[in-house]
Formats: C-alpha cells, sequence, structure tokens
C-alpha cells in the first residue's frame, strides 16, 4: 500500500512550542507533536516611582497555531510573553527615552504549586537584540543551576530574552505547570490547566527602581501534527 504523506508545514518563531518527534511510516517528512498552552496574563507594578498602569494586549500567532500570545505595554516598557513547558521567552521594548536596567540577579518567581518567593535560578540564558544576530550572553548547559545577570535596555532597544529556569522546587514535578505529556503521541498524564506561575523582576531607571510581577495561567492547552 502506497502511504501518501501531509503537505510539509514549519512553523517558526514560536516559544510556546513543546515539540516531541514521533515517526510517521513511509514519509520523509517526520511528524512531530507541538503543544501550546493558553494563557492568561495579569500585571501588577509597584513602587512609589512606577510608571502609570499600562494595558494588556494580544499578538497574533500564525493560522496553524490555536491561541495568541500574551503582552503588556506601559509608558516604559513592553513586554511580549510566549512559554514554553521548559521555559520562557520575552521580547521587552523600551520606550522610556533613557537606558533601563532589569534586575535578573534580583528576580523571583512562584507558582500555585508553590506560593512562596523562590529566587530565579537558570540553566540557559540567552539574549539578543532583534535587529542584530541573536548573541548568547550565558548559558550553563548540563551544569548546576546559577542565578542570571542583570541586563541593561538602551532607549528604543527591543532585547529577546530566552530563560530556561530550575524548575524545582516551584514545579516540582513534570515541566512548567506541571504539565506532564504522554511518552508518545498525543494526550497528557496532567495537562496543567488552571495552574499559574508568577514572575517578580524589579527595574531601575535612573534613580527611579519599581517592580513588575507577571503572572502567567494555563487556562487551556492544544496538540497537533506539525510536519518538517
Amino acid at each position: 500500500m502506497k502511504v501518501k504523506c501531509p503537505t510539509p508545514v514549519h512553523i517558526a518563531g514560536i516559544g510556546m512550542l513543546l515539540v516531541t518527534a514521533t515517526g510517521l511510516g513511509g514519509c520523509q517528512s517526520l511528524a512531530t507533536v507541538a503543544t501550546q498552552v493558553d494563557l492568561e496574563m495579569t500585571v501588577e507594578v509597584e513602587g512609589q516611582q512606577a510608571p502609570a498602569t499600562g494595558q494588556l494586549f494580544t499578538i497574533p500567532t500564525p493560522r496553524k497555531v490555536p491561541f495568541d500570545n500574551p503582552g503588556y505595554a506601559d509608558e516604559a516598557l513592553e513586554w511580549r510573553i510566549t512559554v514554553a513547558t521548559t521555559g520562557f521567552g520575552i521580547d521587552v521594548t523600551n520606550h522610556a527615552g533613557q537606558s533601563v536596567q532589569l534586575r535578573w540577579d534580583q528576580s523571583q518567581w512562584r507558582s500555585s504549586k508553590h506560593s512562596e518567593p523562590t529566587p530565579l535560578l537558570i540553566h540557559h540564558f540567552s539574549t539578543g537584540f532583534l535587529r542584530e544576530r541573536q548573541l548568547q550572553i550565558d548559558r550553563h548547559p548540563d551544569e548546576a543551576a546559577v542565578r542570571p545577570v542583570a541586563l541593561e535596555i538602551e532607549a528604543g532597544s527591543t532585547l529577546r530574552i530566552n530563560i530556561r529556569p530550575e524548575r524545582p522546587p516551584v514545579f516540582p514535578r513534570g515541566q512548567l505547570f506541571g504539565i506532564q505529556q504522554v511518552a508518545e503521541g498525543h494526550g497528557f498524564i496532567d495537562d496543567g490547566i488552571g495552574r499559574w506561575l508568577e514572575l517578580e523582576l524589579p527595574v531601575e531607571m535612573g534613580d527611579q527602581q519599581w517592580t513588575y510581577r507577571i503572572r502567567l495561567t494555563a487556562r487551556d492547552i492544544a496538540q497537533w501534527n506539525s510536519y518538517h
């Protein structure tokens, strides 16, 4: 029997996708299971010198991807966030008119599984300006997790940050949101829906200081076959 292969589809630039390879018999293309979490985002900004309350917005994704990504913008910074089940990506744009320091070295996070604020430790931390080829800043593959470094964003610049954190104890089991997938094919042992993670990041701009508290809640999850 002759097997007809599907038309290849390539999905790029979506940090929220977790891809697990599975075979597709008789085809040169390799079928993969792509997974995306639909996120609800809330943002609190604390500090006497904090910018005025900003606005939440959504970022459209390619047609093949079921959910849009969340974003937030105020008069100082704009945040566009994607979350994979093993880490997250953040595009930060500086609208403030002067340089801003992101104090990742003071960052904390917590979750519905572990509500106590915990210093963010990382296994991978990379960054690059979108107008340039990505430049890796810090990476610690297969080593003990370490604290990330503070980052400076010049006025008018957009910085892309990719982070793979040490998940325990914030998520003691499984991946972010406690998601556990079946070993092969589609399906979950635990889909993580209803759980949240919260990132706390201090910011400095000259003599001004404030803190962003960004909460992401998993409200849905989807899987589909992708072909390369």
